[in-house]
């Protein structure tokens, strides 16, 4: 029994890993840079080149670290924009 359960789990890994493996379509969206800039995302050891604007085919969990990635720089600029505008608001002293 114990036999069959650890086989079930490697078979389970293999085919997670099997998952994580797969590549997606990404695309980093340009902000101010440049066409032709780019990037580098990394994981597991393996460094990515990517240029930003363009559609580009990486492992499904590197697509994952760049989806976090630019979700977390889009509430950065959101909470900047925001400071700005009270900045703004408050006028010259």
């Amino acid at each position: 029994m114990k036999n069959d359960t650890e086989q079930r789990r490697l078979k389970n890994n293999q085919e997670y890993e099997k998952y994580l493996n797969e590549k997606v379509p990404v695309c980093i969206p340009l902000g101010g840079e440049r066409i032709g800039t780019s990037t580098t995302a990394s994981c597991d050891g393996t460094v990515y080149e990517i240029k930003l604007g363009e559609t580009v085919y990486v492992p499904r969990k590197v697509a994952e670290v760049i989806e976090r990635s630019v979700q977390s720089n889009t509430e950065v600029q959101k909470k900047i924009d925001r400071v700005s505008s009270c900045v703004h608001q408050l006028g010259e002293y």
